[in-house]
């Protein structure tokens, strides 16, 4: 990470800090945790680096992930505005030195704090303070590469969109934690789409093809389908995919090729998922081409047409 030129801080609300906010930080210490341990997949390994960076080019940047940074880490200097920053003059070194990471628009990483505050947070890095870093790959711009992946002998580098980075003791205990508008901004969006009910479950989302139109009566189809088996297919689909390991929370896009003179599914895959487990990508796609939807309007008749639907799936 380069930290020369003046960026936005990652763990302010815009440009101006709420002064009461500011305040509670400052003398409460760290904030409570907004992620839970079971909405993060921990980056232990640098198998599981490589299986992340796979998935980031292929899937929405929904998966929060978790990685610990070697000791060695220092911090810079505590500004006027209460900052404390990690300093980032080099990349930060995980996983034994084998994976290197750097933040996305070379944002500061860092901590609010008062000037006695700062001092208690370098008293424990001293002492054997470890980072730990929550974050998104390809969130912020997930046209770019993520990662530049190299051999088991080089060092794998990735860049990340920060979420939260947590300062720990030596036996785990945390010691301050700051969280960004990205994680905030996942949250309210995994909030939004809150799947009702308990245990592994699906729902479909609205369907569209690539020009965007699609006939109202396969609208209402779809949405009927939303009630019926075709769903409970799909609950059925994720109940296998997380007793086998899947991720608990995440959406499969399906595209379907449809006959549009008769409305008969010709075939279905799995583009995107980001539930780690192909199989059940491949049953998603199965039941949902069992979908029985009317012939298309008369312009369509001579088509073959395709369909994109998202399911969403949830396992709280």
């Amino acid at each position: 990470m380069n930290a020369h030129r003046s960026l936005p801080r990652f763990f302010v609300n815009g440009p101006a800090l709420r002064a009461s906010a500011v305040l509670a930080a400052l003398l409460c210490g760290p904030s409570l945790p907004i992620a839970r341990a079971d909405e993060e997949r921990h980056l232990d390994s640098l198998e599981a680096v490589e299986a992340a960076c796979r998935g980031a080019s292929a899937r929405p940047a929904s998966t929060l992930y978790t990685l610990e940074i070697a000791a060695g880490f220092r911090f810079g200097t505590l500004d006027e505005e209460g900052f404390l920053p990690i300093d980032t003059q080099r990349n930060l070194r995980a996983l034994g030195g084998r994976v290197e990471v750097f933040s996305s628009h070379l944002e500061r990483v860092g901590f609010l704090a008062t000037p006695a505050r700062g001092a208690e947070l370098e008293a424990a890095r001293t002492r054997g303070a470890r980072l730990r870093l929550g974050f998104f790959l390809g969130y912020d711009e997930p046209d770019r590469s993520a990662c530049i992946v190299r051999s088991r002998f080089g060092v794998t580098t990735i860049r990340i969109d920060v979420a939260f980075v947590e300062l720990l003791t030596a036996e785990g205990a945390l010691v301050a934690r700051e969280d960004t508008e990205r994680l905030r901004a996942w949250r309210d969006d995994r909030d939004s789409q809150h799947l009702a009910g308990e245990g592994p479950r699906a729902a479909l989302g609205e369907a569209s093809t690539p020009s965007g139109s699609l006939p109202e009566p396969w609208q209402a189809q779809l949405a009927r389908a939303a009630e019926g088996e075709v769903t409970r297919a799909l609950g059925q689909c994720h109940r296998d995919g997380v007793a086998r390991g899947a991720q608990g929370q995440g959406q499969v896009v399906v595209r379907l090729r449809v006959e549009g003179r008769t409305g008969r599914v010709l075939d279905a895959a799995a583009t995107v998922s980001d539930l780690g487990d192909t199989d059940e990508g491949t049953c998603i796609a199965q039941a949902l081409r069992a979908l029985a939807v009317p012939a298309g309007p008369g312009d369509w008749a001579g088509r073959t047409v395709e369909l994109n639907v998202p399911v969403r799936l949830a396992a709280d």
